[in-house]
């Protein structure tokens, strides 16, 4: 059983670094950030920090980074659409790049 839970918390732990990763990079490049969310909707418990909602939701099963222009191509300050194309890929691979950066610490640290 401890088992169990020790790997339900460590992929909550990496998911969440996955995301932080993408809203990192935004925040970064001045992209607007709508709302950080950990777990998924519905939320238990949110706060507007600036021009973003941190939310805690109900269900334990991800983490979301909703990137103001991501899925509509707004052409805003502040919009991903409005970006160039080497900025988007580097907030669309902050998700992965916090993995490799954790791996080094691990590795340099450990």
């Amino acid at each position: 059983m401890v088992e169990i839970i020790l790997v339900f918390f460590s992929l909550i732990f990496l998911i969440i670094l996955h995301e932080f990763g993408h809203f990192f990079f935004a925040k970064l490049f001045k992209v607007k950030v709508e709302e950080f969310g950990i777990f998924l909707p519905p939320p238990i418990f949110k706060k507007k920090i600036g021009e973003t909602i941190y939310s805690l939701n109900l269900i334990p099963l991800g983490a979301f980074v909703k990137i103001f222009g991501e899925t509509e191509r707004k052409k805003e300050e502040g919009s991903f659409f409005n970006l160039p194309i080497s900025k988007r890929a580097w907030i669309v691979l902050g998700g992965c790049l916090s993995f490799w950066i954790l791996a080094m610490i691990f590795y340099f640290v450990l």
